[in-house]
């Protein structure tokens, strides 16, 4: 590393003595040309430390990840945590310590994060994993991150500080996460659990409460006894009850296939991320527990659900005028692909990639074309 540092200046003070020795020789040979050309080396000097700093600064966080993943390896306690969460061990209360000493290695992780001291780009290929195993984890859960309110507050702002990283990088959640946002829901006072042909009743009273308080009656599609009851007898159905067994959110998987009701349909694109897609029929969420994370929760587990059956993402449709959800399904790494007359209305397009993208793929995102419209 010293050896790096030394060539790179050695490159800096070899850069410098060329600008002095240009300009001397401008100064003899072309004297009115010399302020303009002083200018632009002064600008060319000014990029040239602007580069240096930023590659000393990346050079430096680079050999702090080192450093971080040197503590992380060579520490007992998180160590033998860390060898039981890979081999699937079980986790009793003499690990109490261990997990303690585990998670705060990961809320001073977040303190340098939040402080911008480190960049988690650089973090998390190497740490992701990691992190997200013993979150998900469920004695980890039951013993310590979930069973005392108010304890690893750090913890809880690094899973959503990573969540919302993966989210904007179009990367699909780790596992551990979704175990995590079940198990925190569950804390809550809310079991999620599948829909069947019993709850229909239950269905169709949370759907007259929830477009009894809608803005604007449009805003979603009203589905009738029929549908709900294929819904919950052919596609994915699942649902978060109360402790009063009440049902207070739902979210509908749909495997379309080639019919009328693929999504897909109005968009033409050589992505396979778009022809294996899946639905995400309808959401709804009781008035009486919006703004509690439901809805979030119930799409990012039928997104889990979707990477469990090869699907490579989601679709959905949004009216134009619901910015709630957009601003909700975008905050979740959605992306708007198109619009469409459908049956049903006018519909803005969301597409939510579950497959990694390539690094091509990556760096330029593959455009989703509109190409037709049903009346």
């Amino acid at each position: 590393m010293k050896a790096v540092i030394r060539r790179d200046y050695a490159l800096l003070v070899a850069t410098i003595m060329l600008v002095v020795g240009t300009l001397s020789l401008i100064s003899a040979l072309r004297p009115e040309s010399f302020g303009f050309f002083v200018g632009i080396l002064g600008t060319t000097g000014a990029l040239l430390v602007i580069y240096e700093v930023h590659h000393t600064k990346r050079i430096a966080q680079a050999t702090f990840v080192r450093d971080l993943n040197t503590a992380f390896t060579t520490d007992e306690s998180i160590s033998a945590l860390w060898k039981k969460l890979l081999l699937d061990e079980n986790i009793d209360k003499s690990d109490r310590p261990r997990i303690s000493s585990y998670l705060t290695f990961f809320e001073t992780v977040y303190l340098l994060l939040d402080r911008k001291v480190i960049d988690l780009r650089l973090l998390d290929n190497l740490f992701r994993n990691r992190f997200f195993t013993a979150i998900g984890n469920e004695q980890i859960q039951t013993m310590t991150l979930l069973s005392q309110p108010g304890t690893f507050l750090n913890i809880h702002a690094l899973i959503k500080m990573w969540s919302e990283f993966l989210a904007s990088q179009g990367v699909p959640q780790h596992p551990g996460y979704y175990a995590y946002i079940k198990a925190a829901a569950m804390q809550d006072g809310y079991s999620i659990t599948q829909l069947t042909h019993q709850d229909l009743e239950k269905v169709l009273t949370l759907e007259e409460e929830v477009f009894a308080a809608l803005p604007h009656s449009d805003w979603l599609r009203k589905n009738d006894r029929d549908v709900w009851a294929d819904c919950l007898g052919n596609q994915l159905t699942i649902g978060a009850v109360d402790q009063d067994d009440n049902l207070v959110a739902l979210a509908v998987l749909f495997d379309a296939g080639s019919s009328s009701e693929s999504i897909s349909q109005y968009l033409s694109s050589d992505n396979p991320v778009v022809t294996s897609s899946l639905n995400l029929k309808i959401v709804l969420v009781s008035p009486s527990t919006q703004r509690s994370g439901l809805a979030r929760t119930l799409v990012e587990l039928l997104e889990f659900e979707t990477i469990k059956t090869r699907g490579q993402g989601l679709l959905c449709t949004i009216h134009r005028s619901n910015t709630p959800s957009k601003n909700l399904f975008t905050s979740m790494g959605y992306t708007r692909v198109g619009r469409a007359d459908t049956k049903y209305g006018r519909r803005d397009i969301y597409l939510r990639s579950l497959a990694l993208p390539s690094r091509k793929q990556s760096r330029h995102r593959r455009k989703v074309r509109l190409v037709r419209t049903v009346a």
